[in-house]
This record gives C-alpha cells, sequence and structure tokens, in this order.
C-alpha cells in the first residue's frame, strides 16, 4: 500500500540516463547487493565464495581487516615497496589456487603492469580489486571483484558494493534496511552553510567512523538515488584541474612521482619527513583545511617496513571537485611556507 498525504519527503530530480556515477562504477541494480560500507560489502563476497586465506597488502586501512575477522578468514599479508607497488614475485611463489588476493588502486592509481600481468595470468586465485580511492583509474578492472566505497569520493552518506567482472552473484546479500545514521553528519555539514559549525559536524562524522561495523546492511536509499544522478564529467575534470595545479607548485613533494594522466585523481598525496608532516596537519587545520592520513595505524606487522615507513611520512591534500583553483593555490602556498622553515 502506498499512502496518499502527509508531509513531503525529499525530492530528487529523475536519474540521469546515462553518465550517472552509479552506472560508471557499476552499482548493482538490486538494492540487496548493496552495502551500508566497503567491509561489509568485502565480507559478504568472503563468506559467499570462502577463500582460505585472505592476502591483504601491508600498507592498507583496518576496515578490510575487520570484514576477514567477521568472516572467520585467516589473513596473510604481502609487501609493497616504497611506491605502493606489490611484491608480485612473492605472491608468485606464495599464493596457493582458491585464495583471494586484493590488492589496492592507491589515490586512484591502478598496480603496475607487473602486477597487472600476474592478475590476468593466475585465474585459479580469486582478485579483488579495491577502487575505494578511485573515481577512475583509466584503466580497465584488472580484479574479478571491484570493491567501491563512494562516500570517500562523493557527497553520499553511505554505501558500500562489489562491481563483478563476472556477475552480481558472488555476494550474499543483504537483509537488513540501511541505518539513518550516517545521514547526521552529512546533513550537518550540508545545512552549515557558511561552514561556522564545524566542531559540531566533524564530532559527528567521528562518531559515525567509530561506530562503523561489518554488517549485513543495506546502503540508504538516499546514496543510491544520488548516485544516480551525479555527473562524471564535471566531477572529474574538476579533480584534474586542481591536481595540476598543486603538481605545478608543489612537484618536488608529490607521491608517487609519476601519475597515470588518465586517471582521476582521489587526492594530492605528498611523501614528506614525520616531523614535517606534523607541522603540516597543525598548521592546516588551523587555517580551516583538513588533510588527511591514509593510513597511520596500519594492521600489518612492524617487519613491512616499506609500509610502515610510508604510513609516518604520507600526507593527502584534499584536491576534490569541492574546490576551485584559488582555494589550491592557498594551500600550496601554505604548504610551501611551512616546508621552507627549519
Amino acid at each position: 500500500m502506498s499512502f496518499i498525504g502527509g508531509f513531503f519527503g525529499l525530492e530528487l530530480p529523475p536519474a540521469a540516463a546515462g553518465g550517472a556515477l552509479a552506472g560508471f562504477w557499476g552499482m548493482p541494480p538490486d538494492p540487496a547487493l548493496t552495502y551500508a560500507n566497503g567491509r561489509s560489502a568485502l565480507a559478504a563476497l568472503i563468506a559467499s565464495v570462502k577463500p582460505s586465506t585472505l592476502w591483504l597488502p601491508a600498507y592498507l586501512c583496518r576496515s578490510l581487516v575487520a570484514a576477514a575477522e567477521a568472516t572467520h578468514t585467516t589473513v596473510s599479508y604481502f609487501a609493497v615497496d616504497d611506491s605502493l607497488q606489490p611484491d608480485t614475485p612473492f605472491l608468485e611463489s606464495a599464493a596457493r589456487s582458491g585464495e583471494m588476493i586484493l590488492a589496492v588502486d592507491y589515490f586512484g592509481q591502478p598496480p603496475g603492469a607487473e602486477f597487472l600481468a600476474f592478475a590476468r595470468r593466475r585465474g585459479d586465485l580469486l582478485f579483488v580489486e579495491d577502487a575505494s580511492q578511485a573515481f577512475d583509474t583509466g584503466a580497465p578492472q584488472w580484479g574479478r571483484w571491484c570493491l567501491r566505497s563512494p562516500r570517500k569520493l562523493v557527497g553520499v552518506p553511505d554505501g558500500g558494493f562489489l562491481c563483478p567482472a563476472g556477475g552480481i552473484q558472488d555476494a550474499e546479500r543483504s537483509v537488513a534496511a540501511a541505518d539513518l545514521n550516517p545521514y547526521q553528519a552529512a546533513c550537518l555539514r550540508f545545512e552549515d552553510e557558511h561552514e561556522q559549525a564545524n566542531a559540531a559536524w566533524h564530532a559527528a562524522n567521528q562518531h559515525r567512523e567509530g561506530a562503523e561495523r561489518v554488517a549485513r546492511r543495506r546502503m540508504s536509499r538516499l546514496s543510491r538515488e544520488l548516485l544516480q544522478r551525479l555527473p562524471i564529467e564535471p566531477i572529474a575534470a574538476r579533480r584534474r584541474a586542481n591536481f595540476r595545479i598543486l603538481a605545478g607548485r608543489l612537484d618536488e613533494l608529490m607521491f608517487p612521482p609519476v601519475r597515470q594522466a588518465s586517471s582521476v585523481p582521489f587526492g594530492f598525496p605528498v611523501r614528506v619527513a614525520r616531523e614535517l608532516r606534523s607541522r603540516l596537519c597543525a598548521t592546516l587545520t588551523a587555517k580551516g583545511i583538513f588533510p588527511a592520513i591514509h593510513w597511520s595505524d596500519l594492521p600489518s606487522p612492524p617487519t613491512f617496513l616499506a609500509a610502515h615507513g610510508l604510513a609516518s611520512e604520507l600526507l593527502t591534500l584534499p584536491c576534490d571537485h569541492r574546490y576551485d583553483a584559488d582555494a589550491m593555490l592557498r594551500m600550496a602556498d601554505i604548504v610551501r611556507d611551512t616546508a621552507a622553515r627549519p
């Protein structure tokens, strides 16, 4: 039964016939194949295909380990080098048929040619492409499944899903309705038109982040509807333009120093000494600029020296589609001035 009357809910324009993010990222049309967050989508996949081992890169977010823990799956780690390239020769010798290997499109860039050739060659392994940081890598999907977490890239309150190369039947279906709590932080920031209540929406978002769990709960309808309306090209063009401005001012700090030009940037990562990173974070935050650290608290053992070294030195400057050229120039000047001080 559909109700007649009552107050108005949110009204959205019609879904785009083509060129919206939902189709571009391969979001399943069935809501039960979307999830509250990326870790839940990964857990649903693991529960369905039941790999004996999940191989994870030593440089990664702890949330991915939570997906393995929720399914009681054994986790093994593989090394990445100083450019975040996977140790492909090690995986070639260590991974066994039927095991799952997850690799990350770090900062929107796909892994290098050696790893991609390995993924094509080893059809007996279950490859997952973590594209949570990838708006568009500029390259074809390389994993059997591509893991998406849209809220890390655009203004939606929640959600995660898998874009399988061979169909959408692989993952367990979500069974619970969406949680409305993620709306709070996003709506608080949206309503703060002049950005005078940072403390309120930042605290709400921190609380939401801390409450994230693996669950068979589906993505909110609002997130799904927004993804069917958000356009691709204006967002991609602004991100590329902003990245170019920062690259022109901060090329000596850019990480990695070479980038695939056809990709769409996640952010502008810089690599600096640990002490300078702390100063940069403090200086930028004091001026209302919020860089991100991906990630300071790695779940992998400290014996993975390259990964843990990067975790103490990388900083991601925002360069997404919310900002214009003036904002990028202001941020670049602050970074340069701070880095120049002894």
